[in-house]
């Protein structure tokens, strides 16, 4: 997933990690919502965990697996207790963030770690809806950081 914003590279990066993902990750057909995570302060150093709690009770683990200001981070979702767990060991996710002209590009990809004999059923029945979630989500998450910066 893309999107391009006149925010700078190192902006855009600390905003999107700021953002709530209760804001964001709103459901999406059977894809339960962030309804609360664990984590209070800032979430932008290497190691730095939070638990989401989704709409339908389960919950997920976060951490982040590295990080490159400005340019990148990535993190891990593990813990899945709801049935997306019985599918993937973990998913692997990373943002970066492109400095243009006037802006920057970002970039969000989300890699899922199937368990054994699970992955047609994972690509049949759960990544088209992943992908439209992420399109909606990336969105989300551009309108939430352009309105901190007044873009």
């Amino acid at each position: 997933m893309t999107a391009r914003t006149y925010i700078p590279a190192s902006d855009a990066m600390a905003g999107v990690r700021s953002v709530d993902p209760a804001l964001t990750f709103t459901g999406f057909g059977p894809l339960p919502a962030v309804e609360a995570t664990s984590h209070g302060g800032p979430w932008d150093r290497t190691g730095d965990v939070r638990t989401l709690t989704f709409s339908d009770g389960t919950t997920a683990r976060e951490t982040i697996t590295s990080t490159g200001a400005p340019a990148h981070y990535s993190y891990r979702l593990d813990g899945l207790s709801n049935v997306l767990g019985r599918l993937v060991h973990h998913a692997e996710s990373s943002w970066r963030f492109i400095p243009e002209t006037e802006g920057s590009r970002w970039e969000w990809t989300f890699t899922f770690a199937t368990k054994r004999y699970r992955t047609t059923l994972l690509r049949v029945a759960i990544l088209p809806l992943w992908t439209r979630y992420m399109t909606r989500i990336l969105a989300r998450t551009v309108r939430e950081v352009k309105t901190r910066f007044n873009v």
